[in-house]
């Protein structure tokens, strides 16, 4: 049965109320004068039960209304707007309809405006958007609209706002109507809220205070929202970075009663809205992953690439739904533009799933595509193949050429990026200069944390260009009343890498000098940072250390594991002497030892041993943390931890013996002097059940002779010596580099050599040795001036056992200890 409320409701054509089929309509439509036949094939057109072959058929109606449009008022006018979006009419038509309503638009009342917006934006042949004409009366309705604005009910606002959205908006307009929307939020429906939302965040256009609203009316309205309204409001608030909580928890619930409604598009927009919100409301991510599973081969190339992209943000780690996606996106891989290639193969890249037919895929789609690859898209396939640690070399070398043929597009933090890919790629020369060259051209415009940013990306990946660091020296200079904390420490920590010892000293002290002004607003974060830069720097100020570290009592809970080890690290090497922060970073360091990285403890140890920190229960509890993390030990880490355990002559039997057995697979790591460290350390506690590892030791020793240091080599001969391991040849290798450094003994490092060499039973035929030893001696005597008396009594008890017979050395040793003896007791 056909019902005509519409025409009831307009009071025109009461014979038309009476008929019951649709033959008598058709039959009717000959002798309709132009206002009812206007009414008549709107009312026919807009029907659900209307095929597509009767919108054909009323075509040539409606065109036969064409001589009559100048003759219709504002109500027939947006009738025809309303047919015409089912049927297609001539250009011509379309141009007389729109000038027609153009000069009458005032007299439109504000329900027929949104009526002729909706119908417009509905329109889906070509002229309808793009026509003078269309475009004259979008502007004129728009003008109107603004005026009548109060008049609009929530339907109206929402269908004016939806149709801007194609035919171009004003934003006075769409301010003019956010206002109204505000006053009317509670008359909004759930698709009136979607669509106002949506819109709005197609504009661009933010309006706090109506989001919120609209937010409370989502809140309470959101089981009556559709699977589309769920996933359109849910991307407006996430463009908005509107985040409120009970609107998103309900939607969510929402969600996970309707997914099976959800359409590809849908499922990607509401899980790529949750990644942006950073909220993995688990039932809802699982029940959308199901129902993703189920209608995979549905999902276009973007849909893959969002819902992987918002599954990776969000942490979801579903293999069977990855697999799925990886294996749909390798057969439609040739429908992916640049921008998902890039994306896919970053999620693929952290995924840890393995599929070779896709890597194999995306990198030739990449190839294809790579005049088209924007600076991100560049930055992102490259970070993805440095982690897959997979080097296509056809594509890394096209993204390269992309990256010096593209570098003036990137952005600042493009070229950080690309910068740090540095670790992973061998990036060429070519490559970084250009990228070098175009940061500079930006340094004038870079604010502190840019510049901080580039220093500290340079830093990390090894670029040593001078010329740049000069520029960003003299910004740092300049711009140095606007570095915050962070950036302070940041810029310091870099700097103390790139560049080294002929760092600038004007920099530094600038930096120092606001940080002074500042010292009260570093938080724990910084002041370690800040630190620990500083004791990589030549240029110390204790002035700013000690204030740092008062600070830094009253932060001292708010240091996390690096932190702490860092400001152990700092006092002992600035050897500050604060017994409260001590104090309370060692309490800090119970609390939190089980947080505490490989690293972290042997620099730890290592503090506390420098500073003789004896305290048993804090060693036994960082020893304990030591062997849960035995195989993330370097060498230098092994030696650091023995080394201050042997200082502590704290000896952890089991966690020492565990250390050695981890060492002997990282023996060629050790360099010269972390094996004199490591036994030093394997000679206190007289542990000699580890021959692989002593053996081992001695031939790295023997190997990296030429690297070792007067100290180094004092201490490994003197801990060969008590451990009696030492061979011949390692022995006369030993020997003879000191021979070269002799000059440069200290009283303290001749009388431990001479001790050591004594203990060693020298043979007679050990040429080396006996060279060394008449050195050594020759230079006791020039420096026995310098000599104290645990030096002299050493050194005299040596002598006899190495056979030598130097009587003016002994009696200037004497005379040494004559003088000593009387001062003493004067």
């Amino acid at each position: 049965m056909w019902r005509f409320e519409r025409l009831k409701r307009l009071g025109i054509y009461p014979s038309f109320c009476t008929l019951t089929t649709r033959s008598q309509i058709w039959a009717t439509l000959p002798s309709l004068d132009p206002v009812k036949l206007s009414a008549a094939v709107c009312n026919l057109t807009q029907r659900r039960e209307t095929a597509a072959t009767d919108a054909d058929r009323l075509k040539p109606w409606l065109h036969k209304l064409e001589p009559h449009l100048n003759e219709l008022n504002c109500p027939e006018l947006a009738h025809i707007f309303r047919a015409c979006t089912r049927v297609e009419v001539a250009s011509s038509f379309w141009s007389t309809l729109c000038n027609r309503a153009q000069r009458i638009c005032s007299d439109f009342s504000a329900r027929q405006i949104a009526a002729v917006f909706n119908a417009m934006s509905k329109c889906r042949f070509r002229y309808a958007w793009k026509s003078p004409e269309s475009k004259n009366l979008v502007d004129e309705l728009s003008k109107q609209a603004l005026a009548k604005a109060p008049q609009f009910n929530s339907q109206g606002i929402a269908n004016i706002l939806n149709a801007l959205v194609h035919l171009g908006h004003d934003e006075a307009l769409v301010r003019r109507l956010c206002v109204e929307a505000t006053s009317k939020a509670t008359t909004f429906n759930p698709q009136g809220i979607s669509n106002t939302l949506n819109a709005l965040a197609k504009f661009g256009i933010y309006d706090q205070t109506l989001v919120s609203r609209m937010c409370a009316e989502v809140a309470v309205h959101a089981d009556a929202f559709s699977a589309q309204g769920v996933s359109n409001t849910m991307n407006a608030l996430a463009k908005f970075d509107h985040y409120n909580e009970a609107a998103v928890q309900q939607l969510c619930a929402t969600t996970v009663e309707k997914a099976k409604e959800f359409s590809p598009q849908a499922i990607a927009s509401t899980l790529n809205a949750l990644a942006r919100f950073g909220v993995a409301h688990e039932q809802c991510v699982a029940r959308l992953s199901i129902e993703a599973i189920a209608k995979v081969e549905s999902f276009n190339a973007q849909e893959i690439s969002n819902t992987l992209h918002a599954l990776s943000k969000l942490g979801a780690r579903d293999e069977i739904l990855l697999k799925c996606f990886f294996a749909e996106a390798s057969r439609k891989v040739l429908s992916f533009n640049p921008q998902e290639v890039a994306t896919s193969l970053s999620v693929y890249a952290k995924s840890g799933v393995q599929d070779e037919t896709f890597v194999r895929g995306f990198c030739a789609q990449a190839n294809l595509l790579i005049a088209e690859f924007n600076p991100l898209d560049v930055l992102t396939t490259l970070q993805a193949l440095a982690k897959l640690n997979r080097v296509d070399e056809s594509l890394v070398n096209n993204l390269y050429a992309q990256v010096a043929a593209k570098a003036a597009r990137f952005k600042l933090q493009e070229i950080v990026g690309t910068l740090n890919l540095l670790r992973g790629l061998a990036l060429p020369d070519f490559v970084v200069q250009r990228l070098c060259l175009e940061v500079a051209s930006m340094v004038s415009e870079c604010n502190p944390r840019e510049i901080s940013d580039i220093l500290t990306a340079l830093s990390k990946s090894g670029v040593r260009d001078g010329i740049l660091v000069k520029r960003l020296c003299a910004e740092i200079v300049k711009k140095v009343a606007n570095f915050k904390p962070q950036d302070i420490s940041l810029t310091l920590s870099a700097l103390s890498i790139v560049v080294g010892s002929s760092h600038e000293q004007a920099v530094v002290k600038s930096l120092y000098r606001e940080a002074s002004i500042r010292v009260s607003e570093f938080n724990a974060q910084d002041v370690a940072t800040m630190l620990n830069a500083m004791t990589k720097l030549e240029m110390v100020n204790e002035r700013l250390v000690t204030h740092l570290c008062a600070a830094s009592i009253s932060k001292v809970s708010d240091f996390n594991s690096q932190g702490i080890s860092i400001m152990l690290h700092a006092l002992a090497k600035f050897d500050i002497h604060n017994h409260q922060l001590l104090q309370g970073l060692c309490e800090e360091t119970l609390k939190k030892a089980p947080e505490f990285k490989a690293q972290e403890v042997s620099m730890t140890l290592n503090a506390l041993a420098k500073m003789n920190v004896q305290d048993s229960v804090l060693t036994r509890c960082l020893c304990n943390q030591a062997a849960t993390c035995l195989d993330d030990f370097t060498s230098q880490g092994i030696s650091n931890v023995l080394s201050a355990l042997a200082k502590l002559t704290f000896y952890d039997e089991s966690l020492v013996r565990q250390l050695c057995v981890v060492a002997v697979g990282k023996l060629t790591e050790f360099n010269a002097q972390g094996i004199s460290n490591t036994l030093t350390a394997l000679a206190k506690f007289d542990v000699r059940d580890n021959p692989a590892l002593l053996a081992g030791l001695s031939v790295q020793a023997n190997e990296k002779a030429a690297t070792f240091e007067v100290r180094d080599i004092v201490s490994t001969l003197s801990a060969l010596a008590k451990l009696g391991t030492i061979d011949h040849s390692l022995r006369e290798r030993l020997c003879s580099e000191a021979e070269t450094l002799v000059t440069r003994f200290s009283p303290q490092e001749i009388a431990f050599m001479l001790d050591a060499l004594g203990r060693l039973d020298l043979p007679q035929n050990s040429v080396a040795s006996s060279t060394l030893v008449t050195k050594l001696c020759a230079e006791a005597t020039f420096k026995a001036g310098e000599f104290d008396s645990d030096e002299i009594y050493l050194t005299l008890n040596a002598l006899p056992r190495l056979g030598a017979s130097d009587t003016e050395l002994a009696q200037r040793l004497q005379a040494q200890l004559t003088v000593q003896t009387d001062t003493q007791t004067t």
